[in-house]
């Protein structure tokens, strides 16, 4: 079977029935920790034998030191050894103390000897790995990794078993929600369920919600990481409908039955093409659509150095990503992060840039990338070959019908009513222009008729189109480069 395969409650239990004397478990939620080594005992030992808990502040917790004011680490090790009870023994604090406690090294030796030759382990744990060299042939190094939507779904159902017939949720919101908190630790997940509970959110939509910002409020310690908490409707985005349905499409790829049916989700998409014309919101509309949560990688604030070095930001970065998935992971303006615009790339760059290559084919499948880039050309072959991103999307400009859906929607949002206008006469004047400058465009021309005290004209509009240069005439010899580049290359947004 493969490792990866294994339940962390089952591998610990096989470790624990190998007779690994010394186990170092990475974790930050001792109760669940607690709860495994339990019924692991039971399964050891055939019976309800308790399992050793020590604390530097609480001394032995259960067992047979628990009548004693055993403080002090080494002492507690050496009654351990004295006492030669064949159990298992969870100490919590232990790696925090070893470089003010040398001795423990020599005590922590002792004890792996003494259970090298009797049932019973030794079970250290703490949320960083934290092994002097002195052990480091002895440990055994566990990382508990956080629940998966199986174990959470049994953890729900439990807890909602608990409840009277009229607080009990469904079974379906059950399935929902336990995919949804994947990231979240089990005590995380049981605080957010009786939140939820208790405050009667019982649609599913709203609940899941909660659940991201939840995740959100968790990734905001993640200073490299900038959570989206807005919503944006892909309803309000003016053509590019090629790259909507294939969005749309997607949509129950991120659910925990596709999950069951074992469905191949897809690893990202790069948006790349011309300013302007609605990548960024794009990608952003993408978690929306999903119910995913949203999250921003700011390569700056990476590369930077304030949160030490760029390497050791990144990887913390990708950590924190993968531990809140299933999630979306927005890279905008890719080119730049790495460093590739006007040849600025450095050695620190490049050595990210090889990580990233590398984690885009290893990552879990439920993180997913939307990356966005406006000078496609210069990224190297090995980025935007298939394996990577799903799909390449060439997001030219906007094509008559397209305008006239941008028109429409921003004229609505400017408290217009397009109706009133002629569309399309606009969009044919407008021919050329981005996104963008058909929303600037429409924002000045709002501007001008609240100025005069009065709603916003044909004539508004006209007036604002003819102060305006399009991009497609200051750059055009760049657009049409853009546009012989992507040939063959990558799919139509529009």
């Amino acid at each position: 079977m493969n490792e990866s395969s294994v339940k962390p409650s089952e591998q610990l239990s096989r470790t624990l029935a190998a007779g690994s004397p010394l186990i170092y478990v990475v974790t930050w939620e001792e109760e669940r920790l607690e709860q495994m080594l339990a019924r692991a005992s039971q399964e050891l030992f055939g019976d309800d034998r308790p399992v050793w808990q020590w604390t530097a502040a609480l001394g032995f917790t259960s067992g047979p030191g628990a009548d004693r004011q055993l403080l002090d680490p080494v002492e507690a090790l050496s009654f351990v050894v004295s006492e030669s009870v064949d159990a298992i023994c969870l100490m919590k604090d232990l790696p925090a103390l070893f470089e003010s406690r040398p001795a423990l090294v020599r005590a922590l030796r002792d004890v792996y000897d003494h259970l090298s030759v009797r049932p019973g382990s030794m079970v250290v744990s703490h949320p960083s790995i934290n092994i002097p060299p002195g052990l480091s042939k002895e440990v055994y190094l566990l990382e508990l990794p956080l629940p998966d939507a199986d174990e959470l779904r049994g953890m729900l159902g439990s807890l909602n078993s608990g409840f009277g017939e009229e607080q009990r949720v469904s079974d379906e919101w059950l399935d929902r929600v336990s995919y949804a908190t994947q990231g979240l630790s089990s005590n995380e997940t049981r605080d957010l369920f009786h939140q939820l509970v208790s405050e009667k959110i019982v649609d599913v939509d709203a609940a899941l919600a909660e659940i991201n910002l939840a995740k959100a409020q968790l990734l905001m310690k993640e200073n490299c990481l900038e959570v989206i908490t807005k919503k944006y409707d892909i309803d309000k985005i003016g053509g590019l409908s090629k790259l909507k349905s294939w969005v749309i499409s997607r949509q129950k790829l991120f659910t925990k039955e596709a999950q069951a049916a074992r469905i191949d989700v897809p690893a990202g998409i790069l948006m790349m093409g011309v300013s302007g014309c609605g990548k960024s919101l794009a990608a952003k509309t993408i978690p929306s659509v999903w119910g995913l949560p949203l999250i921003r990688l700011d390569m700056n604030k990476i590369m930077s150095g304030g949160w030490g070095a760029p390497e050791v930001a990144w990887e913390r970065a990708i950590r924190a990503a993968e531990n809140a998935a299933p999630v979306v992971l927005w890279i905008d303006e890719i080119e730049n992060s790495f460093g590739f615009l006007n040849d600025s790339a450095t050695s620190g760059n490049m050595t990210i840039f090889s990580s990233f290559l590398t984690w885009m084919q290893e990552k879990p499948a439920n993180v997913f990338v939307a990356a966005t880039a406006n000078r496609i050309e210069i990224l190297p072959p090995e980025m935007i070959r298939k394996g990577r991103f799903d799909q390449l999307f060439f997001v030219d400009l906007p094509e008559a019908p397209a305008r006239i859906d941008i028109l429409r929607i921003h004229i609505l949002g400017q408290g217009g009513d397009p109706e009133e206008f002629d569309l399309n006469h606009l969009a044919k004047v407008m021919n050329g222009w981005t996104a963008a400058e058909i929303e600037q465009m429409v924002r000045a021309a709002r501007i001008d008729a609240f100025t005069d005290g009065r709603e916003i004209t044909y004539d508004d509009l006209i007036h604002n189109i003819y102060r305006i240069v399009p991009l497609s005439k200051t750059m055009s010899e760049q657009l049409n480069a853009l546009r012989i580049w992507s040939h063959n290359r990558a799919t139509k947004a529009h």
